[in-house]
């Protein structure tokens, strides 16, 4: 019996080396999904709605996406609410993300959710962030002029400030609204998406007549909180 005992040891030392290796290698696989290589909104956006973590209160900003969007050291994909911030291909895309980079890169957030949806159709959650020496992110943007008012609902407490700021940001020309043109026009409103449409545009022939808001001006548009469809503006800043 003596003799056995020897190659039992061995074979419990094997077994458990095994495990260790097979744990590691799991280990590992989840660290380099999760931190080496962390989801995009591209990616997001790719590939449709992706698990999310339950809203947190708080967290500290591991990267910035863009003007909009950012991520947390806990994997937690953000999209700030409440505004809209120009596209890769638009003027005022890497002011706005540098703007962004400049209030919350590297810095502990806390983050508050509106009485909507808390998290969006690409899994990211739906937040207005502030940090210690900024008591609202989201509207410093509007302020600034890096950022403009998107489907903020009418009877959001927030509202009233936003649309103080954005107007008061296109009539001195800060950031993006430095190279804003104003034009004359026919555009129609959507009052439950809080879009604005060229009068041309597809969608703007889908818009009701009690649901609809029309404006003579781009500007006019922009100051009463409404956000241009993506779909017809190519670029809303330059006018068009």
């Amino acid at each position: 019996m003596s003799d056995l005992k020897p190659l039992t040891g061995k074979r419990d030392v094997a077994r458990a080396a095994a495990w260790l290796i097979i744990m590691g290698l799991l280990v590992s696989v989840a660290w380099l999904g999760g931190f080496i290589c962390p989801v995009s909104p591209h990616s997001i956006r790719r590939t449709g709605p992706q698990a999310c973590p339950q809203p947190v209160s708080r967290g500290e900003v591991k990267a910035v996406f863009d003007g909009d969007s950012l991520i947390l050291e806990c994997g937690a994909v953000v999209r700030l609410n409440g505004i809209d911030t120009p596209e890769r291909d638009q003027t005022g895309y890497e002011e706005a993300k540098r703007a962004l980079i400049r209030l919350v890169s590297g810095r502990q957030v806390e983050l508050s959710y509106g009485a909507g949806e808390k998290v969006d159709r690409y899994g990211r959650l739906l937040a207005h962030l502030s940090t210690r020496s900024n008591a609202s992110v989201n509207l410093e943007l509007v302020r600034s002029g890096m950022a403009w008012i998107y489907r903020l609902d009418k009877i959001s407490p927030r509202r009233s400030g936003y649309l103080d700021a954005q107007t008061d940001a296109i009539e001195k020309g800060r950031g993006i609204w430095d190279g804003f043109e104003d034009r004359e026009g026919s555009f129609r409103a959507s009052v439950s998406s809080h879009i604005f449409h060229k009068d041309s545009c597809v969608y703007a022939g889908r818009i009701s007549d009690e649901n609809l808001e029309t404006f003579e001006t781009l500007g006019e548009a922009f100051r009463h909180g409404y956000a241009p469809c993506r779909n017809c503006f190519k670029h809303p800043i330059e006018g068009w």
